[in-house]
């Protein structure tokens, strides 16, 4: 049988001649129930829309807030480093018996940055790697004795001791492959050198060290240049309070005796997410994805599958006050609050590319499924038969 050919806006493509355009031996499938199957030709399907939708399972109310679902699963509130179940913290709280242990090794083209507060009067082992002074150990460590305007740093790099001044309040440090300290009350100049260390980072003591560990807080994320991000955090499931590195994705437990406490929650991070399993189609054998699709009224967003062009009709924002937002909406709130997640149409629709994803049907009988997280979305595909 034969199709009319149609744009992006599916108008009829019309000839100089003032006759449309049509294609023989094509067929569509358009519709929402999953899965469907079609009797087609061994070939390129030609086109798979997929259709974004919203759902909410109840009326929602400022009290009883109402999550909001797409395709892939909940508009949520995720931190953008962490993954879902980690909280983001302003930092850790140490009481001189906590430490954690990275099992990272420290060299000499690193840069460490991290920030102390409250720090303890006394001397103690703040971070990284040390092995003891004997010959040909490589260590890579900050010890801080005291907290004043006198008081001493002993910081080991390579096989070198230099000795600048802590000071007193709050203060971001960085030092290694550096000409000089920073951050410290006096900073000393220091030459870089090329070596691994000897032992493994931790934080808030040292390896091999019989001196105290860490009083006071280490505020916010630990940086080695970036290779490494330590980013305090509690994880819900059990609040247990530690380090999430992010860029190996692995989580630090405390170690010692101690009970670390978190100094608040930090919710600078928080951006919109979609938290669930993202869907997924397949026709027979062959999977593909699906970006996050949203709809409210009659603004839809759509992605063309094969080809990865991809039209956003729909907006999500966090509301404050100060966004534009009409009379057609879907809230968490069910209105225009504050803090409640709102989608809503744009006012201009905007078009990117993804990437393609091209899919083939085999001679005879072929069966689309889709996983999406909500109910019968709609698609429309067309193929050669």
């Amino acid at each position: 049988m034969s199709k009319l050919l149609t744009n992006d806006q599916n108008k009829v493509l019309v000839g100089s001649n003032g006759k449309a355009y049509a294609v023989g031996n094509m067929d569509a499938l358009i519709g929402t129930s999953s899965p469907a199957t079609i009797t087609a030709a061994a070939g390129k399907v030609l086109k798979l829309l997929r259709y974004g939708k919203c759902e909410q399972s109840g009326t929602p109310t400022l009290s009883v807030p109402v999550p909001i679902v797409c395709n892939n699963g909940t508009l949520s509130l995720v931190d953008d480093e962490l993954p879902t179940g980690y909280r983001r913290l302003l930092g850790i709280d140490y009481d001189g018996n906590t430490h954690y242990e990275t099992g990272e090794k420290l060299y000499g083209s690193d840069v460490i940055t991290l920030t102390l507060s409250g720090t303890s009067t006394t001397g103690q082992n703040v971070f990284g790697c040390y092995s003891g002074t004997a010959s040909g150990n490589q260590n890579f460590s900050l010890y801080v004795y005291g907290n004043g305007s006198s008081s001493k740093s002993y910081y080991r790099y390579g096989d070198t001791l230099y000795r600048p001044t802590y000071g007193s309040g709050t203060r971001t440090l960085s030092f290694g492959n550096l000409t000089s300290t920073s951050g410290f009350a006096t900073n000393v100049n220091t030459t870089p050198d090329t070596f691994e260390s000897t032992s493994r980072a931790y934080i808030g003591w040292l390896p091999n060290s019989s001196s105290p560990h860490y009083t006071g807080n280490i505020i916010g994320e630990i940086t080695v240049g970036d290779r490494l991000k330590w980013v305090p955090c509690e994880r819900v499931s059990d609040e247990v309070i530690g380090y999430y590195e992010v860029v190996n994705g692995t989580f630090l437990e405390p170690s010692g005796s101690g009970t670390p406490v978190s100094t608040g929650y930090d919710d600078s991070h928080l951006v919109i997410g979609v938290v669930g399993t993202a869907e997924a189609i397949t026709l027979g054998a062959q999977s593909t994805s699906v970006e996050d699709l949203l709809a409210v009224g009659d603004y839809v967003d759509e992605q063309d599958i094969i080809s990865g062009k991809l039209t956003r009709r729909c907006g999500v924002c966090v509301y404050d006050g100060t966004q534009t937002i009409g009379d057609v909406f879907l809230s968490t709130t069910g209105g225009k609050d504050s803090g409640a997640i709102i989608v809503y149409p744009l006012a201009t629709p905007t078009t990117e590319n993804v990437t393609p994803q091209p899919l083939n049907t085999g001679a005879g009988t072929n069966t689309l499924t889709d996983t999406a997280a909500v109910s019968n979305p709609k698609y429309n595909l067309i193929y050669k038969i």
